[in-house]
């Protein structure tokens, strides 16, 4: 999913549903920013201990109620 996305330095994504963060990570080698939104505080601990680093911002969320408005992200990943 993430070589589709294509994701480049300066990026701002969203990965909503990103569980532990593997797609993340991935993100942020790339050079990206990454919200990681999850419904599980549970991943969201798991990605705060992959320590992947400042361009990193995770959010306990929904997917049904996403907290952001229309038009913040350059792109957004929602698999698996």
């Amino acid at each position: 999913a993430v070589r589709v996305l294509r994701p480049t330095a300066g990026d701002y994504i969203l990965d909503a549903g990103c569980g532990t963060g593997l797609t993340v990570v991935e993100s942020v080698r790339a050079g990206a920013e990454v919200v990681a939104l999850d419904s599980s505080l549970q991943s969201l601990e798991v990605l705060r201990q992959r320590r992947a680093g400042r361009m990193v911002h995770p959010v306990h969320g929904s997917l049904t109620q996403l907290p952001f408005s229309d038009d913040s992200f350059d792109a957004v990943l929602c698999a698996n």
